[in-house]
């Protein structure tokens, strides 16, 4: 059991609970189904290097991360793992990320074949996610444009 306290509240963490949660998670899901272990915001406050061994030990080898700052700091300390990177990835560090062969989203077929060139480029697959727009039309690629989208994928 981990516990991090502040000076009005703690938070624990504890193995085992953590476990038997994951097993209720779980059980509805299809085989094949991956599940990933949010850690933006530094494990939303409960702390990376708290989390992840606590994840880690539970059978956790995927993990997500908002921007490039925390892709860089997690593969730092740690090697091995999936990481998807849901925030948008500027075209300096798309190479980057290709390179290290992670996960990681677009939002508009600009991004979709800037990531495809750079892929050919570096001779690796890119691991795409295609984030669709739902409503708030805010980020996302909206249905009409979802068939060219799929073009690109052939």
């Amino acid at each position: 059991m981990t516990k991090t306290e502040s000076s009005s509240s703690h938070i624990v963490l504890d193995q085992q609970i953590f476990q038997d949660n994951l097993v209720v998670i779980k059980k509805p899901l299809n085989t094949g189904v991956k599940l990933s272990a949010v850690i933006k915001g530094n494990a939303y406050g409960h702390g990376i290097s708290t989390f992840v061994p606590l994840a880690e030990n539970a059978g956790i080898n995927h993990f997500a991360v908002y921007g490039i700052e925390e892709a860089r700091a997690f593969a730092a300390a740690r090697e091995g793992y999936i990481l998807m990177i849901m925030g948008y990835i500027s075209q300096d560090d798309l190479q980057w990320v290709l390179q290290e062969g992670y996960e990681f989203y677009i939002y508009d077929l600009h991004q979709l074949n800037l990531a495809l060139r750079i892929a050919e480029a570096v001779g690796r697959k890119a691991q795409i996610h295609v984030e669709m727009e739902t409503g708030m039309n805010r980020t996302g690629i909206d249905i009409r444009t979802l068939k060219n989208c799929m073009k690109s994928f052939r």
